[in-house]
């Protein structure tokens, strides 16, 4: 199984560093910053659930 996680992971992350070092650091700081704006909002989606 980890052999199976680990041919998935290796080209996804070469391909987000070759994206990385193309991105600005405005953009790298926005998609970042996003992403936890997100994960923060589906937490807070996910408890409202368990109140109800």
């Amino acid at each position: 199984m980890a052999l199976l996680i680990g041919v998935c992971a290796v080209p996804g992350t070469f391909l987000a560093k070759r994206l990385a070092r193309r991105l600005s650091l405005r953009s790298h700081s926005l998609i970042l910053d996003g992403v936890v704006v997100l994960g923060g909002l589906l937490l807070v989606i996910e408890g409202g659930k368990e109140l109800l």
